[in-house]
Parts: C-alpha cells; sequence; structure tokens
C-alpha cells in the first residue's frame, strides 16, 4: 500500500516510527541550518528544541527528555563526537538516538561519529525527505 506523498515529502499519515518521537533536540552552530532542520522537523510533526552549541544541548539535556538529538559534528564550543560521548555517560540518556550531521566530511568522520556514541549519520546539505528517512530508520 502506497501512501501519497504531500508537497513536503512525508506521507499524509503520520508514520509509526517517527510517531515514536516525542522530542527531539537539535544542536547546530549555524543560524540556517537550525531553521531548516527545525521547520522540517515540525513538518513531520516532531516537537522540537534547538539550541546553538555544545553547552547549551547539556543544559538542555539535563532539564528535558528527548528521543532524538541531531548534532552537528562541527560545533563552535565542543566538537560533536565530545558532546555525544557526554551525553552517552548518562544513564537517563541511554534511549536516545543521536544523528549526527556535518557538511565538512573527511575521510575517518562518519567512524568517528559512531565510535562517539552515534547511532546515524547524514552528509549535509541533505533532503527533508532524507532525514526523515535516517529518522525512521532510527526508529525501526
Amino acid at each position: 500500500d502506497i501512501k501519497a506523498m504531500n508537497e513536503t515529502g512525508s506521507s499524509d499519515e503520520h508514520p509509526a516510527p517517527l510517531a515514536q518521537v516525542r522530542r527531539a533536540l537539535v544542536v547546530d552552530g549555524d543560524t540556517e541550518h537550525r531553521m531548516l532542520t527545525r521547520l522540517t522537523l515540525q513538518l513531520l510533526r516532531i516537537p522540537v528544541d534547538v539550541v546553538a552549541n555544545g553547552f547549551q544541548a547539556l543544559e538542555a539535556l539535563t532539564h528535558d527528555d528527548y528521543d532524538l538529538v541531531l548534532v552537528d559534528m562541527a560545533l563552535s564550543d565542543m566538537r560533536g563526537a565530545d558532546l555525544v560521548r557526554a551525553l552517552r555517560t548518562s544513564p537517563r540518556h541511554e534511549r536516545i538516538r543521536v544523528l549526527a550531521h556535518s557538511c565538512y566530511v573527511l575521510p575517518g568522520d562518519v567512524q568517528r561519529s559512531f565510535d562517539a556514541g552515534c547511532d546515524a549519520f547524514v552528509e549535509r546539505p541533505y533532503s527533508p525527505q532524507t532525514l526523515e528517512r535516517a529518522i525512521a530508520a532510527l526508529f525501526t
């Protein structure tokens, strides 16, 4: 059964894997990328908080519960890998799925993201459909 796609590229019904994401946190130093990612997640009906750096992310993670964290691996205040390692040290966050992304992908960057504890990696720029598929795969 093929579902019709609307103009956002997502199906008219909320896909079951995406429905598992009760709240997402976007960590990205680039204002435009934060805005586009927030908009994409809102179109996917995923409640989202957005922060500009790793320290703000760590603060948000102490106050709110998230099912998904999207981390730019090239943050201004700390390495994305260090943020993910810090997140992974807390039993409170053991079920969070982490989707890493970056514009500047050098050999070994993807593996370093996985070694730090990321669950998936998407190279930017990416389409809303690519982001939707990556998130759905994390919750399937």
